[in-house]
C-alpha cells in the first residue's frame, strides 16, 4: 500500500451530512470529535451533522472508537486549547461543508497512513496500525462509490445535486 495522504473532497447538502451521519452510526466503529478542546482528552460529538446554533466548526475529526483511549491533543499556543495532531494520530480530518441555501461551498475528508518521525537518530516512516488505514480506506471508499457525480474534483451528494439542478444555488469549490 502506498505510503501518504488520502483525501476525497465532497459537496454534501446538510441532507447528504445526515444521510453519512447514519452510515457511521449504523457502522457503529466510528466516533466524531472536535478538532480543538479545552482538555488534553477530545470531546466526542453526538453527530457529523453540522450544529451552527451550538457554535461547532466547520472541521471535525472521525477516529476508530478502539483507538480513544490512545488519542491525546497537544497545547497550543498561549495554552488558549488543546489541538488533536491529525498527522500522528489515528484520525480523519473532516472538512463539512459550509451551506447557507444559496451557496455550498466544498469539504473534504482527509487522513494519513503514517508519517514521518525521529528515531534511532533519524528520521523514519512511521506506520499507523494497519487497522486504522483499512478504516479510513473504507470510510474514503465509500464516498467514492455513493457519489457518483463528479464537479471538478469534487464527488457530489445527490441532494447537493438536486439542491443546484433546482435553480435553488450553486457551488462554490477551490
Amino acid at each position: 500500500m502506498a505510503k501518504g495522504r488520502r483525501t476525497v473532497q465532497v459537496l454534501m447538502h446538510p441532507a447528504d451530512l445526515d444521510e453519512f451521519d447514519d452510515w457511521l452510526r449504523a457502522r457503529g466503529d466510528t466516533a466524531v470529535l472536535k478538532s480543538w478542546s479545552q482538555s488534553e482528552v477530545p470531546e466526542v460529538l453526538h453527530s457529523v451533522s453540522l450544529n451552527r446554533s451550538a457554535g461547532e466548526t466547520i472541521d471535525v475529526l472521525l477516529a476508530p472508537r478502539d483507538h480513544l483511549s490512545s488519542l491525546s491533543a497537544r497545547g497550543f499556543v498561549l495554552g488558549r486549547g488543546y489541538h488533536l495532531d491529525a498527522l500522528r494520530a489515528p484520525v480523519v480530518e473532516f472538512q463539512r461543508c459550509y451551506f447557507d441555501d444559496k451557496v455550498l461551498r466544498g469539504g473534504g475528508l482527509a487522513g494519513w497512513t503514517g508519517y514521518w518521525g525521529y528515531r534511532g537518530g533519524a528520521y523514519r516512516w512511521v506506520d499507523k496500525p494497519q487497522g486504522f488505514v483499512q478504516w479510513m480506506e473504507s470510510i474514503l471508499q465509500r464516498i467514492r462509490r455513493s457519489y457518483s457525480e463528479r464537479h471538478a474534483s469534487y464527488y457530489v451528494g445527490p441532494h447537493a445535486l438536486k439542491w443546484r439542478s433546482n435553480a435553488q444555488g450553486d457551488f462554490a469549490v477551490f
